[in-house]
């Protein structure tokens, strides 16, 4: 990690230059992808990369600057620079460094495996290969894979403040992804999976490759389906996209620029009263887990929707200020070079204990949803209505039949979510942002179109 003389220096010299407020974010990270094609490395790529971002705060004006050069002569002329172009900003009485907390303690913390330095490249390209090895054994009429990538990423960082703030953390993240392709006759259907893991021991690449067949072989035959309003049962692969689309309406960047339907709704009834969205930065062995955001606030569990009623947007320091309340600690940075912005930690729909067959067996007529195409286009968010390209499974007398593909759900999204009857218990998680999560739910009177 970075010398911490040189992270305390960072924030001295930015004092001293005429900064009001200063604030250095120092990470160290190593990363590794490799992709695989025709059961052979495609590439393999593995990168270490260390630097450092300072924000400024000065007559309400912030400036920011990054870099991965950490010689102190250069860090100081930088930093003077950055004082300087930072008078010429533009103010905004919204902007503003988080001040240290009286509480500033966390009990979470990041899953972070020390194993996964000491795995070997060659070990880590054996696992990428072994996901389209399951694959293909899955089902015959798997025909090949378009893409299949492993990856992991070590990562560790600082948070240091004029104000106060000190806090560090390490974490470890382990993803594999995987798009295939099956055949039969002249029929083609594709398949996509991902998953990430905390520790490299829990990579299962067996359950990536297999997925992803079964998605793509369960499509075969698909036909064409008369449109009509039905009851609708969403999986966690199709679910998980509404979530991660909910998440972007809830959060206040959006809510306060007007471009939310869910703007001047708090307190207000937008969903069914079984549904329970949640965003959880402590969450007990989440992926999305952290004790501090990267402002340094501590991460907090949010009810974003209890019960059916908005409760709470979530908020960075700068959309809390300028809504008069306090920040949910959901500010995230992609890396040193980027400032932070509002993402989402473990942001998911609370689970009930009902079996997800059982579900499933009580529709007499409706259908499974298993894939969702442009979602974030589909929703008009003035109006809250959409128009969403689909593929499916037709339900019949409880049980799963013929699968249909050139359909699409329509509607308004309050109306989707008031209609939502049934919450099931297998709830999975995604790599999306942050770590979004739903199990399988069901929705009454979905207006599907289709072609039939």
């Amino acid at each position: 990690m970075i010398d911490e003389s040189f992270a305390q220096n960072l924030i001295e010299t930015a004092i001293n230059c005429g900064a009001e407020k200063a604030e250095a974010y120092i990470s160290e990270k190593t990363e590794t992808e490799i992709t695989i094609a025709e059961g052979k490395p495609e590439s393999v790529n593995v990168k270490s990369d260390q630097g450092y971002g300072i924000r400024v705060l000065l007559d309400s004006k912030l400036g920011f600057y990054s870099s991965n050069r950490l010689e102190p002569l250069l860090a100081t002329e930088n930093i003077r620079q950055l004082v300087r172009a930072t008078g010429l900003h533009t103010s905004d009485p919204f902007n503003t460094l988080p001040e240290h907390l009286a509480d500033q303690s966390s009990d979470a913390s990041e899953i972070y495996d020390p194993e996964l330095a000491q795995i070997p490249l060659s070990e880590k390209i054996k696992t990428a290969i072994e996901i389209e090895k399951a694959g293909r054994g899955a089902d015959s009429r798997v025909a090949g894979f378009v893409w299949i990538l492993y990856g992991d990423v070590t990562e560790s960082y600082r948070i240091i403040s004029s104000t106060g703030i000190d806090v560090s953390s390490s974490g470890t993240t382990c993803y594999g992804f995987a798009y295939c392709f099956a055949n039969h006759g002249e029929a083609v259907q594709t398949g996509r999976f991902a998953k990430a893991y905390g520790r490299y021991s829990d990579f299962n690449a067996g359950e990536i490759g297999r997925t992803a067949a079964d998605y793509a072989v369960r499509m075969l035959g698909a036909r064409d389906l008369r449109g009509s309003n039905m009851q609708a049962v969403f999986p966690p692969e199709a679910g998980i996209p509404i979530v991660h689309a909910l998440f972007g309406m809830i959060e206040a960047d959006s809510v306060q620029k007007g471009k939310s339907p869910f703007r001047e709704k708090i307190g207000k009834q937008v969903a069914s009263d079984i549904l329970t969205l949640i965003d959880d930065g402590t969450l007990a062995d989440g992926l999305g887990t952290r004790p501090y955001d990267s402002e340094g606030i501590p991460t907090t569990r949010t009810m974003v929707i209890e019960n059916g009623l908005l409760k709470n947007y979530l908020y960075d320091t700068y959309t809390a200020k300028k809504g008069k309340t306090k920040s949910t600690g959901n500010a995230a940075r992609s890396s040193y070079h980027s400032k932070p912005l509002i993402f989402p930690t473990n942001f998911f729909i609370k689970p009930t204990d009902i079996d997800t067959n059982e579900m499933i067996g009580d529709v007499e007529k409706g259908i499974l949803i298993t894939e969702l195409s442009g979602l974030h286009a589909g929703i008009n968010h003035a109006t809250a209505d959409f128009s969403v390209p689909a593929k499916g499974i037709v339900i019949e007398h409880g049980e799963m039949t013929y699968p249909v593909d050139n359909i699409a759900i329509s509607g308004n999204l309050f109306h989707f979510l008031n209609n939502i009857s049934v919450i099931g218990n297998d709830l999975e998680w995604e790599p999306i942002d942050g770590m979004i999560g739903a199990p399988t739910f069901k929705v009454e009177d979905l207006k599907i179109i289709g072609r039939g």
